[in-house]
């Protein structure tokens, strides 16, 4: 016979049963007996069913030791389940020997862990005869009273009782198991999370404001402000110290700035008039630049272009204040004609002006005493650096030739007296009266000295000749006029002088000079 809920096996003669207090239903056909045999029924749930055959030969043919443990289980139990005068006179007896505490109504919930959990090993051991899934147990049943060495006796308080106090423990225990299982996971789950997204946020922040740095200094390296680059750049590093992109820049913006603070001296140095000590730096500054190929160093090529443009004015501007003639100051005004910066544009204004103003000056020399030819010449000299379009010296230009055709002592009146002239027709014919034989040019600081020979193939003398040429270029456009006198005062038959006159080099060499006409005295 067996207990309907823990399975535990039954002698026949217990009203409860000592494992689990669950009131015992007897069958009307049991028989008590230490060596009953093993029902031929098995319980399931829906009921008892008969074991099969071979159920039956398990049982009979299982070893003998598992009968004899079974059995002396069986014994325990009866024994252990006897009258209430017996167990309260052996009570008495145990009480004597060994004195034990009494147990009040509420000490079970004080009672030791082994206590429970040999109370908690018999709810969980399955009993196959109650499942009905093994014919026969395979191992003896757990027995509480079993314990060796181990006399004590325990009471179990009332099935109600147990599952009060169980039901009472396990729900203070649900409470502490949730704060502690889920409350203080939770919350370190949540403060690392917000740690790490901190951490993480702080790292993106930083991140974000040293690139922002970075391109705000490239901006300002690019621009030429390198000291505002620097200070941006060292706010980089110390927010990245080991960002490789960012100590390089910074590198090549320090490298920067030491030649704008180079270029800065060289200008001091323009100021002070030390024009070869200024060129011969930044030739230096030059050639260091142009190793350079990084476009932080583009601002300061412009800024070294500026400096050689200023440094070229300055020296027109300062070596053009003590000269005195047209011819000088025009060629300081080459230089710079080209160059298209304020400063240039003002420093060729004022040479214009000046040569406008030495070119009048000369030419009223000239007409004081009525030398129409020369004033006529100087005008012509200015307007030559003036390309031609100075409206001041057109204009003087223009009242000059006037006047000498109406003066009766010029040229033209005079020569119908006194002087002879072979006109252009004459010296174009097949047998010119006069012959240019040969022609050299003898290159000097700023022009070419042009010296020509000519012979004399007419009958008569020629005193003090004066002759009137037309210079035209290679291609046969004419160029310009000009009027030279013999080296010999009087040229004679079949006789060789010589002349010379100033070429500016713009005409270059490959012109053709022809006499247009001659004029002598008679």
């Amino acid at each position: 016979m067996y207990c309907r809920e823990c399975g535990r096996k039954l002698n026949g003669s217990e009203d409860f049963c000592p494992m689990c207090g669950t009131k015992v239903i007897k069958d009307q056909g049991f028989v008590h007996s230490d060596d009953q045999e093993e029902p031929l029924h098995k319980k399931t749930a829906d009921g008892y069913e008969e074991k099969t055959d071979y159920e039956i030969e398990q049982v009979q043919d299982a070893p003998e030791s598992i009968h004899l443990q079974n059995n002396q289980q069986n014994k325990d139990s009866f024994i252990g389940m006897e009258s209430p005068f017996q167990e309260e006179n052996k009570a008495e007896k145990d009480a004597e020997d060994f004195p034990v505490t009494p147990i009040y109504e509420n000490d079970h919930q004080q009672e030791s862990p082994v206590a429970d959990d040999n109370l908690n090993t018999h709810h969980e051991v399955p009993n196959p005869h109650s499942t009905g899934n093994v014919p026969y147990p395979e191992e003896p049943q757990y027995d509480p009273y079993a314990e060796e060495n181990n006399d004590q006796t325990t009471e179990f308080a009332p099935t109600s009782e147990v599952s009060q106090s169980t039901s009472q423990l396990k729900r203070k225990t649900t409470k502490k198991e949730w704060l502690l299982t889920i409350g203080i996971p939770a919350a370190s789950l949540l403060l690392f999370t917000g740690t790490a997204l901190a951490v993480q946020s702080s790292e993106k922040n930083a991140n974000q404001k040293a690139e922002a740095l970075h391109y705000e200094a490239e901006e300002y390296a690019l621009d030429g402000s390198y000291e505002k680059a620097i200070n941006k750049l060292t706010e980089a590093s110390k927010i990245r110290p080991d960002n490789s992109v960012i100590k390089r820049v910074k590198a090549e913006v320090e490298s920067a700035l030491k030649v704008d603070n180079h270029l800065l001296s060289i200008e001091q140095k323009i100021d002070k008039k030390e024009f070869g000590e200024a060129k011969d730096a930044l030739n230096s500054v030059r050639n260091d630049i142009q190793t350079r190929k990084s476009p932080i160093f583009a601002p300061l090529e412009t800024k070294t272009s500026d400096q050689e443009t200023e440094l070229v004015v300055e020296m027109v501007k300062t070596e053009s204040a003590e000269m005195d003639t047209v011819d000088e100051i025009g060629e300081q005004l080459k230089k710079i004609i080209s160059l298209k910066t304020a400063a240039a544009e003002e420093v060729k204004g004022q040479l214009i002006k000046k040569i406008v103003s030495i070119s009048q000056k000369t030419s009223e020399e000239y007409m004081s005493k009525k030398n129409f030819d020369a004033a006529i010449g100087a005008l012509r000299s200015g307007l030559k650096y003036t390309n031609y379009e100075n409206a001041e010296l057109t204009s003087r230009l223009s009242e000059i030739e006037d006047e000498k055709l109406s003066y009766s002592g010029s040229l033209p009146v005079f020569l119908e007296r006194h002087w002879s002239v072979i006109n252009s027709k004459a010296m174009r014919s097949k047998k010119p009266p006069l012959k240019i034989e040969k022609v050299t040019f003898e290159e000097d600081q700023f022009t070419y000295v042009v010296t020509g020979k000519l012979k004399s193939m007419t009958r008569s003398t020629l005193n003090n000749p004066t002759l009137y040429l037309k210079v035209y270029d290679k291609k046969g456009k004419f160029l310009f006029n000009e009027d030279v006198s013999s080296k010999e005062v009087s040229i004679k038959s079949g006789k060789e002088a010589e002349f010379f006159f100033f070429l500016d080099k713009e005409y270059g060499k490959e012109v053709k000079i022809v006499i247009d006409q001659v004029v002598y005295r008679k």
